[in-house]
């Protein structure tokens, strides 16, 4: 008999086990989604309000020191690779592609329509010194305009200043993040900088830690502050402490 081999169906036991091989492979293949929505809820928590039919713009800084150089002006390596990583977080947890604006190109139409992501401190990023200007904040950056290049808190009267060896690849920098509801604009504004580009580019990495997303003040989606430091190994952030994370009354200063 075609199908028999010594008293042993062959054909349906084989069918039996292709089958059951199939059914494997669309459950794994079906699981896949399901384990990245498990992986990424407390990440796609955070961003819901980035997650409309108008996405978020990312307004990066832009420094015109040396027009001669390059007149169309320079961008920290740090904020370039936070914004490559936080288009990373963006394609994991389904949003689309950010409008990406240098800071010196936002126009008022913009202010009005999209929640705001600024990359970068007040020295080369528009949005972030206006927009602390006008928010009483306890971590306050450097002031560009003395070329102070620290972090202070102010409840622990602290000042926290980067600092490097001399090849610039190995030190320590420091960075702050801001959550404000945009009372200038109508939407919200989350700021990220660093005293160096390296405090930027690890505050975008700290938006994808396990320890950052559970803080109350940052899982709430309340306006907050947080205030971290950065250890940098062979130019690369390599380790990210938090030291405070405030909830931000948020109070305007008079304009």
């Amino acid at each position: 008999m075609a199908g028999d081999l010594g008293g042993t169906t062959v054909v349906p036991d084989l069918t039996v086990n292709l089958v059951a091989a199939a059914i494997a492979a669309g459950a794994g293949w079906a699981w896949v989604p399901v384990k990245r929505r498990i992986r990424t809820r407390r990440a796609r928590g955070f961003w819901r309000m980035y997650r409309g039919r108008v996405g978020p713009s990312i307004v990066i800084g832009r420094h015109d020191t040396f027009k001669d150089f390059e007149p169309s002006g320079f961008v920290g390596g740090g904020d370039a690779m936070a914004l490559r990583e936080l288009q990373r977080i963006f394609d994991e947890i389904g949003i689309g592609s950010p409008d990406i604006i240098h800071s010196n190109a936002i126009d008022a139409n913009l202010l009005k329509q999209s929640n705001l992501i600024g990359l970068g401190g007040p020295d080369g990023n528009w949005l972030t010194r206006i927009v602390l200007e006008r928010v009483v904040t306890t971590i306050r950056l450097g002031r560009p305009e003395i070329h102070e290049i620290a972090i202070e808190d102010t409840v622990e009267n602290e000042v926290y200043t980067p600092w490097f060896r001399p090849s610039w690849d190995e030190g320590v920098d420091y960075g702050a993040m801001y959550r404000i509801p945009n009372s200038l604009f109508g939407k919200e504004v989350l700021l990220i900088a660093g005293a160096f580009g390296y405090g930027t580019w690890a505050g975008v990495r700290l938006l994808a830690g396990k320890e950052f997303l559970r803080h109350p003040a940052v899982a709430g989606n309340r306006p907050f502050e947080c205030l971290y430091r950065v250890d940098v190994v062979g130019r690369d952030p390599a380790r990210v402490e938090i030291l405070t994370v405030r909830e931000l009354a948020v109070s305007p200063t008079p304009t």
